[in-house]
């Protein structure tokens, strides 16, 4: 099975717009349950993420390195936590963004003709070792 197509252009702000309200939720549920510094720990860490991956600049490095070393613990594990979850979250949006694109694919294919779309799944579903029969519309 062919893995579906990047989002096009006009599908990529869906998917930027989908982690922006996971990662803001995200926020939400770390502020109240971990509290506002580990809150404000991960977001400066972000921030300054964002800022060296966007510019490489020194400085947002170095402050990274500097607010890294200096986590204590219990500190290093909620923000390691903070960070794998966004990472789920984002994978997940992903795939909802794939998901997305393939059903929009698969209208393109039905407008196409009568049953063009289950002929593809059909196609799909041969090629994972499924007999093609018992999936096809005829």
């Amino acid at each position: 099975m062919t893995p579906p197509a990047a989002p096009t252009p006009e599908q990529a702000p869906f998917l930027r717009d989908d982690i922006r309200r996971l990662g803001k939720i995200l926020g939400e549920v770390i502020k109240e349950c971990e509290g506002s510094a580990i809150y404000d720990i991960v977001e400066t860490l972000r921030r300054a993420a964002v800022g060296f991956r966007r510019e490489g600049n020194a400085a947002d490095r170095e402050m990274l390195e500097r607010l890294i070393l200096g986590l204590r613990d219990r500190e290093v594990n909620c923000v390691a936590r903070a960070f794998t979850y966004f990472l789920q979250l984002s994978n997940i949006a992903e795939d909802r963004s794939q998901n997305r694109h393939q059903r929009l694919q698969d209208l393109g294919a039905a407008q196409a003709g009568p049953g063009a779309a289950c002929s593809t799944r059909c196609s799909s579903w041969a090629t994972m070792g499924f007999p093609a029969r018992k999936y096809s519309a005829t």
